[in-house]
């Protein structure tokens, strides 16, 4: 995953078993303090191609136009988009999705209406880890990672890729599992990654609900379930991939 920040990068080391480091510049200390606002949370966006983009303030405007002309994130090639379109604002611990009055609108993937319809057009809307909005068509997820009190920053070797990194320890109780034998695996908020499954948290209305994705063909309850296919999970319920057992419970 691709991580967009104002970050400078070190010079690799000679060694190639040497990992990259990072300079732990004023600018990064500035960033790690606008992260942990509030619980230390960390919120960013992704896009559709899996490439992340750091809220580094509130609010965090989206738009056609340069980050000189008003833009914490800038989409200059999506001629759709209005100059300022969008921003994620963050008001009394809660976060909201608010357009920026532009012309071709600013929707919500809810689950229980038609995306693009009128009803999924928004203006100023709650949004949570996991929400799934769209500028006109261009779409973004919105995520919020409170499992740790530190931000860090990595690099491979070849010092390509930034990716966000959680350290420190994760909370004593997560929100969900999934038990399979005698292994109990915890779900935090940004959800799980399986060997053959993807389980993501999200919001419907006022509702947390729990997808699941497997890469192989699966079964819930029996039920056959094709590879690539989003399935709701309940607590209780009971999955079979590749021959193993699990259980998913919801906290």
């Amino acid at each position: 995953m691709k991580l967009f920040g104002h970050f400078r990068k070190a010079e690799p080391e000679s060694s190639s078993d040497q990992k990259t480091e990072l300079i732990d510049s004023e600018a990064r200390q500035k960033q790690k303090a606008s992260l942990s606002h509030e619980d230390d949370e960390k919120a960013y966006l992704t896009d559709e191609n899996g490439t992340a983009f750091i809220i580094e303030r509130f609010p965090f405007y989206i738009g056609r136009r340069s980050v000189h002309e008003g833009n914490d994130l800038s989409l200059p090639d999506v001629a759709e988009i209005s100059g300022i379109h969008a921003s994620i604002d963050f008001e009394n611990g809660r976060y909201y999705l608010c357009d920026q009055n532009s012309t071709n609108g600013t929707f919500i993937a809810y689950e229980d209406c038609e995306l693009f319809s009128d009803e999924s057009r928004v203006e100023k809307e709650e949004i949570h880890d996991g929400s799934r909005f769209y500028l006109y068509r261009t779409e973004f997820t919105f995520h919020v990672d409170i499992r740790s009190s530190q931000t860090c920053l990595i690099t491979n070797q070849n010092a390509e890729t930034l990716m966000l990194d959680q350290c420190g320890e994760e909370p004593d109780a997560p929100p969900a599992v999934i038990i399979t034998g005698d292994e109990t695996i915890s779900v935090y908020e940004n959800g799980y990654s399986g060997e053959n499954f993807r389980i993501e948290r999200s919001f419907l209305r006022n509702r947390t609900v729990y997808y699941i994705t497997f890469s192989v063909p699966a079964d819930i309850e029996g039920e056959a379930i094709p590879a690539g296919e989003r399935t709701e999970l309940f607590s209780g319920c009971h999955f079979r991939v590749n021959g193993k057992e699990y259980t998913f419970l919801i906290r």
